[in-house]
């Protein structure tokens, strides 16, 4: 392999490209694991061992932090956190929620490695092994993906470049880098408790096939959501809205929708009550259909024009509800309704009151907390849906859909699913 910029590729370390593939960083959270102070290795020329004195506090100072800083990532560093070396609940929390973490495996440090583990366990995705130029690995993770890096004066500025660019594509591209993930596929899901975002704000994303539309992620509680014109509400397949005080998008929509009396109560409970008349008190609808209703008061306090109610959940006595199985067609479905209502002169015997009114609609995303199935992957086959409905339908009024993050982990799944289907952020 040739020479870049001084720096030897070596058989396991990664050679990142020399493109960032995303630019808006700000915000998001790296964490570091590293051994500190001057620890005492060896450096291996082939078969040649030479012993050597390691400053970690200069390889973090001159190469790992400013490659951080560089992208706008806020730098956590375990061995800031505690010098005593115990692994504790700080650290493990920042190990578990950090959007990317690089690990220093210089030396084989037994810490490092057990902090890698959780991480590899953890997140499919997000974690950038490094060590310095000449060290060895074990012969156990010998398959990762490991990124050189040599903070000698002459090979600094190389390094902090490339490094850079290495957690950037890693943050952009969500690609499997577990080794945990990569050998159980998708037999493994392990659900991170999301942490609820507290602000609503709308991300758009473009996709190079249909640049006049938009995919997006709008953040934060639905309650709070303004705007959008059509909500997408997911229910079971008897159309059972949930009761006003759990804690679900459906239960939401009712009660936002109701109208309530001074006391905030709901007195007449409009969208339940019209879901009702068109399936009837014991209707059954297959699953993946959809039925559409009025907003009711949230089209006043929310800007609300039209409920799409979709079956995407299935019952059995005592078992309680799971996703149905044809899940995606949740989505086509939805959009296909909404693209109908725009279209259609008349809804019934009254003229249609949504005719080319209906531009932007927010989808849950479906079945992304069940144990039963991989979040990622569900998060991918939502996504995809969308994608290929408004591929197919140029014609379609739909202008931009989005998809709700009521959490950390939500929005880290909508942006891998929007990345693998090859939507890129709009400034």
């Amino acid at each position: 392999m040739a020479l870049q910029d001084g720096i030897a590729p070596t058989k396991n370390a990664h050679t990142p490209e020399t493109e960032i593939k995303t630019a808006k960083l700000d915000g998001k959270r790296c964490f570091v694991i590293m051994p500190y102070g001057t620890k005492k290795g060896q450096m291996r020329d082939g078969d040649r061992v030479t012993d050597v004195v390691i400053d970690f506090d200069s390889a973090f100072a001159k190469v790992i932090k400013p490659a951080i800083d560089a992208l706008g990532l806020r730098c956590e560093v375990s061995r800031t956190v505690d010098h005593s070396g115990l692994v504790h609940k700080e650290m493990i929390e920042a190990i578990l929620q950090c959007d990317v973490v690089v690990v220093d495996i210089t030396l084989n440090n037994a810490n490092v490695f057990y902090e890698l583990g959780i991480r590899h366990a953890a997140r499919r995705s997000g974690t950038v092994v490094i060590r310095r130029a000449g060290q060895s690995i074990p012969f156990n993770i010998n398959g990762l993906r490991v990124f050189d890096y040599d903070d000698a004066p002459d090979r600094v500025e190389t390094s902090v470049k490339l490094l850079s660019t290495t957690i950037a594509n890693s943050l952009a591209e969500q690609a499997v880098d577990s080794l945990v993930y990569s050998l159980t596929g998708s037999s493994l899901s392990i659900q991170r408790i999301g942490r609820p975002i507290d602000w609503c704000e709308k991300h758009s994303f473009t996709h190079d096939n249909i640049p006049d539309k938009r995919l997006g992620i709008v953040t934060g509680d639905i309650c709070h959501v303004k705007g959008i014109d059509v909500w997408v509400n997911p229910e079971n397949t008897r159309m059972q809205m949930g009761r006003m005080h759990d804690q679900s998008l459906s239960a939401c929509v009712r009660y936002l929708g109701g109208q309530k009396n001074v006391h905030k109560r709901v007195v007449r409970d409009d969208v339940q009550n019209e879901l009702e008349a068109k399936v009837g008190r014991d209707g059954l609808v297959e699953a993946g259909q959809v039925v559409t209703t009025g907003s009711g008061r949230l089209a006043g306090s929310h800007g609300v024009k039209a409920i799409v109610h979709t079956a995407a959940m299935h019952g059995e006595p005592t078992k309680g509800y799971q996703l149905i199985r044809s899940f995606p067609n949740c989505v086509t479905n939805s959009l296909v309704e909404v693209d109908r209502l725009n279209t259609a002169v008349f809804e019934g015997l009254r003229l249609n009151r949504y005719r080319g009114k209906l531009k932007t609609v927010v989808l849950p995303l479906l079945g992304t907390r069940e144990n039963r199935t991989d979040p990622q992957d569900v998060a991918y086959q939502l996504v995809l849906a969308a994608t290929n409905y408004l591929e197919d339908h140029p014609e379609s009024a739909i202008e931009a859909v989005y998809f709700l993050a009521f959490t950390d982990v939500d929005k880290a799944l909508c942006e891998g699913a929007f990345h693998s289907n090859e939507w890129s952020l709009v400034a």
